[in-house]
């Protein structure tokens, strides 16, 4: 969940008018995040266009003062979010591959729930881009907005996906890629596939605490209460 609040961070910070949402290497799912003002936030799930920088990927923004994360019903994540500011909203989901048949069974109800849950809160807060970082979450996050016409990128920060996110690429329209051997789970780079290759988003104050080492150590020296 920690890129997509980085990229959150900022997209927080940026004004500037938004373009193809076609250019994003983000939307975030765990969702990677995306856009907007009043009429044109983002979506991020856990579980987008002049330049905001990423690391070294230029993110098309408007604003990101309207941001909707969508997670799990009581997720351990929603109060990291709620401390960064961003509106949470829970839905419906559950794991299915690994589980016992009836299991399995009960969870897809879930998810079937999750799916119009999702869709309730896309046509309320009317995203032009969703960013999915991975889990079961994401799932009818995605179908949800894949039904909607939403786009959808997904970011992959290990280097082989999982379960979830090899399913769900198929219908993302990009996906985010910290390494570059990661593409050929999905097709290549694009053109040829859907992987952009944008190294881990990380959150503005890391990126400031690093440029003063000495400070930094102090700081950690502080929180370990040592001399």
């Amino acid at each position: 969940m920690y890129p997509a609040l980085a990229v959150a961070d900022h997209l927080r910070a940026a004004n500037r008018p938004a373009v193809a949402a076609q250019r994003q290497p983000v939307g975030v799912q765990p969702a990677v995040a995306a856009l907007a003002q009043r009429a044109q936030p983002a979506a991020v799930v856990h579980p987008a266009a002049e330049a905001v920088e990423v690391g070294t990927v230029e993110v098309e923004v408007a604003s990101a003062n309207d941001l909707l994360w969508i997670g799990s019903k009581g997720g351990m994540e929603q109060a990291l979010v709620e401390r960064a500011h961003i509106a949470y909203r829970g839905i419906d989901t559950g794991k299915i591959n690994g589980l016992r048949p009836w299991q399995a069974v009960r969870n897809i109800g879930r998810m079937a729930r999750g799916v119009m849950q999702a869709v309730k809160l896309i046509d309320a807060f009317r995203p032009h881009v969703c960013l999915v970082t991975g889990g079961y979450v994401c799932t009818p996050v995605v179908a949800a907005c894949r039904w909607r016409g939403i786009p959808v990128m997904i970011y992959l920060p290990d280097m082989a996906p999982g379960w979830a996110i090899r399913t769900l690429s198929y219908l993302a329209q990009r996906v985010a890629i910290t390494l570059p051997g990661a593409a050929e789970h999905f097709g290549g780079l694009y053109p040829q596939g859907k992987a952009v290759v944008t190294g881990y988003p990380v959150r503005a104050e890391l990126v400031t605490a690093a440029q003063d080492r000495h400070q930094a150590r102090r700081h950690l020296a502080q929180a370990l209460e040592c001399p």
